[in-house]
């Protein structure tokens, strides 16, 4: 399954997320704008995420990424994350998440779980 365009857009008194097992796409601008969200974990079948599915978390302290590969992404995932938010990735994918397309760019946030 997927999350269309923008079903939970802007969405902003939710605080925490965690997304279904039978998802394996994040659409464009889905998650976007939600700006109380603090903790969002994404489960292991999640294998694409679109650019602008997680921008503007502006309150979120961690993702939890549960899948050891990294999901598929363009750069500019994760536009207006909160400077101190943390990605916790699996220990054994920390370097493939560092090294990632889209990824890259927030490898100085990521921890191994």
């Amino acid at each position: 399954g997927s999350l269309p365009l923008g079903c939970f857009d802007a969405c902003r008194s939710i605080e925490s997320f965690t997304l279904s097992e039978n998802l394996t796409l994040l659409g464009a601008a889905c998650m976007r704008g939600m700006v109380k969200l603090k903790t969002l974990t994404i489960p292991t079948n999640i294998a694409t995420i679109d650019a602008s599915a997680l921008n503007n978390f502006s309150a979120c302290d961690e993702i939890i990424m549960l899948r050891t590969t990294p999901p598929a992404t363009a750069a500019g995932i994760l536009t207006g994350l909160k400077s101190t938010c943390v990605i916790k990735v699996p220990s054994s994918s920390l370097t493939a998440y560092q090294a990632a397309t889209g990824w890259s760019a927030h490898a100085s946030k990521m921890i191994g779980i």
